[in-house]
C-alpha cells in the first residue's frame, strides 16, 4: 500500500563516480521473454538519487503545496464519462464468498480495509450481478491484536451493471480487482471488469474500466464508505499497449505525483496471450487518461506501485509484481511515472514465490517510509517452509530495503495463518499496518494487525546502514565520525558505498561470519577469528561460503548472477609444498550438478598467482606473490567478461558464454580457501574486510579501495608446511574489538541478526576434476560449465527453470 510521506530530513550525498551504463543483457528471462538490456544500478541512482527529496515537516508550505497537487488529481475525473449506477447494501451467501484483493486507505483519519467480494467458481452468492466492493472499518478494537474480518463482517455494497446497461461492462462471470487512490475527503477505486468468457477484441473497451468515488459515512462508531458515483474509462493507448486486451488494475493503490498525475498500476494480456505489466495515468494538462507505450514484465500479474521520492523534482514509481518464473520482478517508471524502464532494478528476483521458486505467486505489499534521513521501501511477501511442497501454509514475512540492500525483520502473520495476498499502509509516518488474505477451507477472509513496534527494528536496521556507510566514507584515524573503524581494522581510508550491499569483516564466529549490514551471513569451516577484522583459515577444506543462491525462496544477492565486485584483503602465511595442487584463494561457483568454478584466483607454490576459469584453457599464471605480505584480491562480472584483479590493477580478463546461465545460476562465493576442492592442498591464509558490490566497480573506485586496505599481521614463512596443517600459530596477539555502544552498527551485528535459511556448503556436490599442467604446476582443471549445463538440464533447480531460461545469444 502507498505510504503518505510525513517526515523528511536532510540528503544523503552520495559520491558517484560515473554515470553511463552497463552493456550487454541481463540473465533474466522469463516465459521465453528475450533477454532486455540491463540497467546499470548506477544510471539507476543517478537518475533517481542525486538529492533526496526535501518536504517541509509539519509547515503549513508542504501542506499547501500537496492541497495543489489534490486539487489539480481530482480533475481526472474530467477525462472520464460518468454512468448511472446505482449502488447499494448487499446481502451476500457468505460461504460462497471470499474477500480478494486486499487495499488499505486512510479517509479523513479513519483507516478503512478495502476488497472485492469474490463469489466462489461456479456459485452465485447474491442477487446483485458481480461486481461487488466490500469495505470495512478499523476503529479503536483493531489496536488490540490482529483483527479478523470476515464476509459477515464487512460492508458490501453491489451494483447490477448488467441491468443497468451500461455498455461494455456485460460481465456476470469477470474479474474486479478494486485499486484504490485516496485525493482529499474521497476514496477513489478502480474496477476492471471483462469477461472469461467473451472473447476479447484487440485495443477496444470490451474490458470496461470504471472509476468509482466513495466517501465517508459517520454513523457514529458505524462508519462506512459509500460509493455515489461512476464514471467510465477510456485510456488512449500507446505503442504496444494499443492492441493490449483483458485490461485491469493491478490491486492495492495508486499513487498522486507532484505534478498532479494520478497512476494506477495495471496489467493486461498482448496480442499472443502473455499478461504484461503497465500503468494508466492522467495528466491535468491533457484531461485524459493514457496508457504507456512500454508495457514491460512478460509473464507478470498483479503489480502493486511504491512512490520513490528520493530526488527533488524528479520523482519515481517502483511496480513490483509476482511472475511465471517463480520471483518478483521489480521495474522503475520514468520521470512522473507516465511511462516504464524495461529495465530491472538490483532488487528484482529478490523474493520468490515458493520456497523453490516455481510457478505464480500472489501480490504483495509495498510502502516508503523515511527513516533516519533514508527513504526506505517496505515490503510484505509470503514465506514457504522448507520441509513443506507448494501447497503448505504461507507465513507473512516483513523486509525492508534501500533498493540495495534488504534485511528481513521476520513473520507478521500469525502463526498457523496461511497468508496469501497483502497490504501495507503507513499512518502518519509512524504507523505501520497490514492488511492480508488469509486462506482457509477453500475461501479467504481478511486479517488486519499493526505492525508500529517493527518500525522500531526497522529503524535499528536502517541506522545501522547509515552509520557504516558514514563511517566508512569518511573513514580516517583522525576522525571521531568513524565509530572507531581503523582501530578495529575495517579501514585505513575512504571506502566507496553506493553500491556496497555486504561487508564481512570482524562480526565472526568459528562457524559464522556475519554481514556488517545485516544481509546475508556466510558459513565457515576451519576458521579462526585472530583477527579483529577477519579470519584465519589452515588446512583441506578451510574456508568461507558466501551463499548467492543457495538461500531458498529469498535470494538477497540475486544481481550476482548479471553484475557485482567482490574484494577481499589476504595475507598468505605459508607457501604450499613443493609438487602441491594450487590452493584456491576466492572464487564464484555454480549451481550446476557439478558445482563448477565460473572464475577465481589461487595460488601455487611457486609463489604465482594462478587466475581460473570455467574453460581450463583460459586459466593464467600471472605475478608473484610473496609470504605474509598484504594483499588486496578483487573478482568482477558483468555481462561480457570475468576480471582478476590485484591491488587494484587486472592481471587477468576473460570472455564468457552466455550459455553458461541458460538453465542455471551462482550458487555461491568461497573465500579463503574451497570446501568443495578435495583435492587441494590445504593453505594458511588471513582474509579480513570482504566486499561485495552490486556493480562493477571502474578502476578508479578500485584504487580507492586499495588506499583504505589495512595490513594483516605477518606471521612468518613456513617453506614446507604439511598438507594438512590444525594449528595457527599466530604469533601476533590480535586486537581486542571495541566495546563502543554507542553505534547501532555495533548493536546489531551480534546474535541479534538473523542466520539465514542456508544449507552447509558440505551438502553441495564435489566438482568433478582433471588435472593438468601449467608451467609446473599441478592444477584442479574445473568442470566445464557449458558441458555442465547441458547434463542437467533435466534436474531440478531451485533458482531456475524454464520460465527463466534465456536466449543463446548474448548481444547488447
Amino acid at each position: 500500500m502507498l505510504s503518505r510521506v510525513a517526515a523528511v530530513k536532510a540528503p544523503r550525498t552520495h559520491n558517484r563516480r560515473r554515470v553511463t551504463g552497463s552493456r550487454g543483457r541481463r540473465r533474466e528471462g522469463g516465459e521465453s521473454e528475450p533477454q532486455r538490456p540491463n540497467m546499470s544500478r548506477r544510471v539507476f541512482t543517478f537518475a533517481v538519487s542525486l538529492l533526496l527529496f526535501v518536504m517541509m515537516c509539519c509547515t503549513g508550505e508542504a501542506a499547501s503545496a500537496e492541497a495543489s497537487n489534490v486539487k489539480e488529481a481530482v480533475k481526472a475525473l474530467e477525462g472520464t464519462t460518468r454512468i448511472d449506477a446505482t449502488w447499494q447494501d448487499v446481502e451476500i451467501n457468505t460461504e460462497s464468498a471470499s474477500l480478494r484483493v486486499p487495499s488499505l486507505v486512510e479517509v479523513q483519519g479513519h483507516v478503512f480495509a478495502i476488497a472485492e467480494a469474490r463469489c466462489k467458481d461456479g456459485d452465485k452468492c447474491s442477487e446483485v450481478g458481480f461486481t461487488r466492493i466490500a469495505s470495512k472499518y478499523l476503529g479503536l478494537n483493531f489496536d488490540s491484536g490482529p483483527t479478523d474480518i470476515l464476509t459477515a463482517d464487512a460492508s458490501i455494497f453491489g451494483a447490477d451493471l448488467l441491468k443497468e446497461g451500461s455498455e461494455g461492462i456485460n460481465t456476470a462471470n469477470g474479474i474486479t480487482r478494486p485499486t484504490t487512490l485516496v485525493l482529499e475527503n474521497s476514496v477513489y477505486v478502480l474496477l476492471g471488469n471483462y469477461s472469461h468468457k467473451k472473447p476479447q477484441v484487440e485495443g477496444k473497451n470490451e474490458r470496461g474500466l470504471l472509476l468509482l468515488k466513495g466517501t465517508l459515512a459517520d454513523e457514529g462508531e458505524k462508519k462506512k464508505i459509500k460509493w455515489n458515483e461512476t464514471h467510465l474509462v477510456e485510456p488512449q493507448g500507446k505503442g504496444k499497449s494499443g492492441s493490449l486486451t483483458e485490461l485491469i488494475g493491478g490491486g492495492g493503490s495508486g499513487a498522486v505525483m507532484d505534478d498532479g498525475t494520478l497512476v494506477f498500476p495495471m496489467q493486461a494480456k498482448d496480442s499472443g496471450g502473455t499478461s504484461v505489466l503497465l500503468s494508466m495515468s492522467f495528466d491535468p494538462s491533457k484531461k485524459k487518461w493514457e496508457l504507456p507505450q512500454i508495457t514491460p514484465g512478460n509473464g507478470c500479474r498483479d503489480p502493486t506501485l511504491v512512490k520513490w521520492e528520493k530526488y527533488k523534482g524528479d520523482e519515481r514509481l517502483f511496480m513490483m509484481a509476482h511472475c511465471a518464473g517463480g520471483y518478483y520482478d521489480v521495474y522503475m517508471s520514468t520521470e512522473s511515472g507516465v511511462n516504464w524502464n524495461s529495465d530491472r532494478v538490483p532488487i528484482t528476483r529478490v523474493w520468490g514465490n515458493s520456497h523453490n521458486r516455481k510457478g505464480y505467486g500472489v501480490q504483495s505489499g509495498s510502502a516508503t517510509v523515511i527513516v533516519e534521513e533514508k527513504e526506505v521501501m517496505l515490503i510484505t511477501a509470503p514465506v514457504y517452509a522448507k520441509e513443506e511442497n507448494e501447497g503448505g501454509k504461507g507465513r507473512l514475512h516483513l523486509w525492508v530495503t534501500d533498493t540495495a540492500r534488504v534485511h528481513d525483520v521476520g513473520p507478521v502473520s500469525r502463526e498457523g495463518d496461511d497468508a496469501a495476498a497483502s497490504s501495507l499502509l503507513i499512518k502518519d509516518n509512524k504507523e505501520l499496518i497490514s492488511l492480508y488474505e488469509n486462506k482457509k477451507d477453500g475461501a479467504y477472509n481478511l486479517v488486519a494487525l499493526r505492525l508500529t513496534e517493527k518500525l522500531e527494528r526497522i529503524k535499528e536496521v536502517v541506522k545501522t546502514w547509515k552509520d557504516l556507510d558514514g563511517a566508512l566514507q569518511s573513514c580516517s584515524s583522525d576522525s571521531s565520525a568513524t565509530v572507531g573503524l581503523p582501530k578495529k581494522g575495517m579501514c585505513n581510508g575512504t571506502v566507496p558505498t553506493d553500491e556496497l550491499v555486504g561487508f564481512l569483516s570482524g562480526n565472526s564466529t568459528r562457524s559464522e561470519w556475519k554481514d556488517e549490514y545485516l544481509g546475508v551471513n556466510a558459513t565457515v569451516t576451519n576458521g579462526e577469528p585472530r583477527v579483529p577484522n577477519g579470519l584465519t583459515f589452515k588446512g583441506s577444506g578451510a574456508g568461507a561460503v558466501w551463499p548467492v543462491g543457495d538461500m531458498g525462496q529469498t535470494v538477497p544477492y540475486y544481481f550476482a548472477n548479471n553484475e557485482f565486485t567482490l574484494v577481499a584483503t589476504v595475507s598468505i602465511h605459508e607457501v604450499p609444498q613443493s609438487g602441491s595442487s594450487p590452493v584456491p584463494l576466492m572464487g564464484v561457483r555454480m549451481n550446476d550438478t557439478d558445482s563448477t568454478v565460473l572464475f577465481g584466483l589461487s595460488y601455487t607454490h611457486e609463489k604465482k598467482w594462478l587466475a581460473i576459469s570455467e574453460d581450463p584453457a583460459t586459466s593464467k599464471l600471472v605475478d608473484e606473490w610473496e609470504p605474509n605480505k598484504t594483499y588486496q584480491v578483487g573478482l568482477r562480472m558483468d555481462e561480457e567478461k570475468w576480471s582478476v584483479f590485484l591491488d587494484g590493477k587486472e592481471i587477468h580478463s576473460t570472455e564468457y558464454s552466455a550459455r553458461l546461465f541458460h538453465t542455471h545460476r551462482i550458487s555461491h562465493f568461497y573465500i579463503g580457501g574451497d570446501s568443495k576442492n578435495r583435492s587441494a592442498t590445504g593453505g594458511h591464509m588471513t582474509v579480513t574486510n570482504v566486499l561485495l558490490y552490486n556493480e562493477k566497480l571502474l578502476e578508479g573506485e578500485l584504487y580507492e579501495l586499495r588506499t583504505s586496505k589495512v595490513t594483516i599481521p605477518s606471521l612468518g614463512v613456513e617453506k614446507q608446511p604439511t598438507e594438512q596443517v590444525t594449528g595457527t600459530g599466530l604469533s601476533v596477539a590480535p586486537e581486542s574489538r571495541s566495546e563502543e555502544s554507542d553505534s547501532s552498527h555495533e548493536k546489531l551485528t551480534g546474535d541479534d541478526t538473523e542466520k539465514p535459511e542456508e544449507e552447509s556448503a558440505h551438502t553441495l556436490v564435489p566438482a568433478a576434476s582433471s588435472s593438468t599442467d601449467v608451467a609446473g604446476s599441478s592444477i584442479s582443471e574445473p568442470a566445464t560449465a557449458t558441458e555442465s549445463a547441458e547434463a542437467s538440464r533435466s534436474e531440478d533447480n531451485a533458482q531456475f527453470h524454464q520460465g527463466e531460461t534465456a536466449p543463446a545469444s548474448h548481444a547488447e
